[in-house]
């Protein structure tokens, strides 16, 4: 997750069951460890192992919206549609 939000310069947050759970003779491990990640790739918060977690985190919207990854990277305007334009479907 700490890859994606970066990359993409946004807010991740994953969230995940705790415990087992049986599913037609199956028995299910859920892998627990829920995170909210800055686009910065800090994590904000993260949930333990086996355990029920409520968390809550200030986020600065503000990180999200500034697309510079480096002074030279920019991910909006780096694209180039050029490339991609025959996969556009435009009637």
């Amino acid at each position: 997750m700490l890859t994606r939000a970066i990359e993409s310069r946004v807010y991740i947050i994953t969230s995940n069951r705790v415990g087992f759970e049986e599913r037609g003779g199956v028995r299910l491990k859920f892998i627990d460890m829920s995170l909210v990640v800055s686009p910065n790739m800090r994590v904000l918060a993260s949930a333990g192992v086996n355990e029920e977690t409520v968390k809550v985190v200030n986020i600065d919207s503000s990180l999200a919206r500034n697309k510079w990854i480096t002074d030279l990277i920019n991910i909006f305007n780096d694209r180039r549609p050029d490339l991609y334009r025959d996969l556009i479907y435009d009637p």
